[in-house]
């Protein structure tokens, strides 16, 4: 029992340390994601995109495992809903800090991807907006909806202008 519950352990050690390098990743990314639209590089943005999705899907997968991992644990534990910290308590002390320090790691780094997420959301709101304000001047009395496709399309409304003359 001793031999599935260290196998496991450091299997979710593997886990852990690959997760916090995807993590990291993102945060990379992320942050050229910013400095993309902070210049309204929309070619860099498309490229990040496919990127974060690829590293997306890698992290939600070793995620699965992770969980996985820590499953096949119940029998050794003795506990039906164990979570992380549960095995951590669990582990030898030369696991157990290693198991911690990815632990901690792990959530700087989500908090760090965090952050890049929501300036980048803050930007991309404001850019948007600004086209919006822009489009308002060009064209001040139409109305503008969005239709399931995201197309645009635009709702006439009588003007006081005279545009057939």
């Amino acid at each position: 029992m001793t031999k599935d519950f260290n196998s496991c352990i450091q299997d979710i050690i593997v886990c852990l340390i690959e997760q916090n390098s995807l993590i990291i990743e993102l945060v990379k990314i992320s942050q050229n994601q910013v400095e993309a639209l902070k210049v309204d590089n929309i070619q860099e943005l498309n490229d990040i995109a496919i990127v974060q999705e690829r590293l997306g899907r890698s992290l939600a997968l070793q995620e699965k495992k992770r969980r996985e991992l820590v499953r096949k644990m119940v029998p050794i534990i003795g506990k039906e809903d164990i979570k992380m910290s549960d095995v951590i308590t669990a582990s030898s002390n030369n696991d157990r800090v290693k198991l911690q320090d990815l632990t901690e790691s792990l959530v700087l780094n989500q908090l760090k991807l965090q952050e890049t997420h929501e300036l980048s959301r803050m930007l991309l709101k404001q850019s948007i907006q600004y086209v919006q304000k822009m489009m308002d001047c060009i064209e001040p009395n139409r109305l503008k909806t969005y239709g399931s496709s995201g197309q645009v399309d635009r709702t006439e409304i009588s003007n006081a202008i005279n545009r057939s003359v």
